[in-house]
């Protein structure tokens, strides 16, 4: 039997993974360098924000 996973934790994994991929769209789209620098630590802190959450779900899976 697998444990139950928090409906909350999984919202908020998938709401970073969406947040995460329009970052990387809006990255990948910029002609700022400066916009860039900017997205690049936005994206790191959700990676970091997304690792979490992976954890939790794992321990509790």
């Amino acid at each position: 039997m697998g444990h139950f996973v928090d409906k909350k934790d999984h919202d908020e994994y998938i709401e970073i993974q969406n947040n995460l991929t329009e970052l990387l769209k809006k990255q990948m789209s910029s002609n700022s360098s400066e916009e860039i620098e900017s997205l690049k630590k936005e994206i790191r802190i959700l990676k970091t924000e997304l690792a979490k959450y992976e954890e939790i779900l794992k321990l509790k899976n």
